[in-house]
């Protein structure tokens, strides 16, 4: 008898079984849905490579295609069918920036050729190999400069010049991202103003939120990053722009190739830009963990300096063609 009744709620069960898979109720759980991921959940991190030739940092492809460059003022005025076709693109979602510069406008349509980006900013630890081996000048030693500091060789290189960081990029088969590649980059081709997204958020990356040099204090410090300076690469997973590169608001501000022309904009080609012929400085992107405004943190907003300065919130990646 107890062999029968336990062979019946056998056979019970497989029926049961049978039906939710016939009916498709495996799917979907009554009145608990399948639930879409949060607004505000993490990006997808894409997986890192290593083309043949290049070393050092990690990198993520950034596929060919066009991007709204610059700043989307509120008084945005484009030319209607372009703005139907952005939208189509998804290039254009129709929000607006506040705090737009002057030398960001005009935003317009960029095309970029495939290109790989450091997914981190240089670290110490890299910068030091290649300086062992004779092929990258010391960054600076003054002031909050990470170079002979103990553990910090997972934190940025900073105190590095522009030639210093081209140096570095050239020693790992790679060169330094022009304005455009990233810009592409940090923001994606939604147009985003920060990386993660269109709201600043204080724990996204590593910004002004301490005392130390000066009173003024990023929204929503103090201490709201946890570091005083420099953070460790990749500390902020949530700060991630959608293609899963990290840092690229904060930490330091990142040298890029461009020489640095304030209406440069306004003159430059639709594809594949690499800056003005000449100039004076070169240009930065990013901000740093000094940048206690939002508007420098911006995924448009655009630095400059002399180009044989070693600030102690400058750093650099590096990038290297697809093709």
């Amino acid at each position: 008898m107890k062999i029968i009744t336990a062979s019946y709620l056998v056979l019970l069960l497989l029926l049961s079984f049978s039906a939710r898979e016939l009916f498709g109720q495996t799917a979907v759980i009554k009145g608990n849905p399948r639930v879409a991921p949060p607004v505000n959940a993490a990006p997808k991190i894409e997986e890192t490579v290593y083309p043949p030739g290049a070393t050092g940092v990690p990198l993520i492809l950034i596929p060919a295609g066009e991007f709204m460059m610059g700043c989307k003022g509120a008084g945005f005025n484009q030319n209607r069918n372009n703005q139907q076709q952005d939208r189509r693109d998804n290039l254009d979602p129709g929000y607006a920036d506040r705090q737009c510069q002057e030398d960001e406008n005009p935003y317009h349509r960029v095309w970029l050729d495939a290109y790989y980006i450091d997914k981190f900013e240089v670290t110490l630890d890299h910068y030091a190999r290649c300086a062992r081996a004779g092929k990258c000048p010391e960054p600076g030693k003054v002031g909050y400069c990470n170079w002979g500091q103990p553990g910090k060789g997972d934190h940025p290189v900073n105190c590095v010049d522009w030639n210093q960081a081209g140096a570095y990029c050239e020693w790992t088969g790679k060169r330094l991202p022009t304005e455009a590649e990233w810009e592409k980059a940090a923001r994606g081709t939604e147009g985003r103003i920060y990386p993660w997204g269109n709201e600043f958020d204080c724990h996204r990356g590593n910004f002004d939120d301490e005392k130390d040099r000066d009173p003024e204090l990023i929204p929503g410090g103090p201490d709201c990053d946890g570091y005083k300076t420099t953070a460790p690469v990749g500390r902020f997973s949530a700060g991630a722009s959608p293609y899963g590169v990290m840092d690229m608001a904060g930490n330091v501000w990142e040298w890029v190739s461009d020489w640095y022309g304030d209406n440069y904009y306004r003159d430059t080609t639709s594809r594949n830009p690499s800056g003005p012929a000449g100039g004076t400085v070169r240009s930065l992107r990013g901000g740093g963990w000094y940048s206690n405004a939002t508007f420098l943190l911006r995924t448009s907003r655009r630095g400059w300096a002399d180009p044989n300065y070693q600030g102690d919130h400058y750093g650099f990646r590096c990038a290297r063609d697809a093709r």
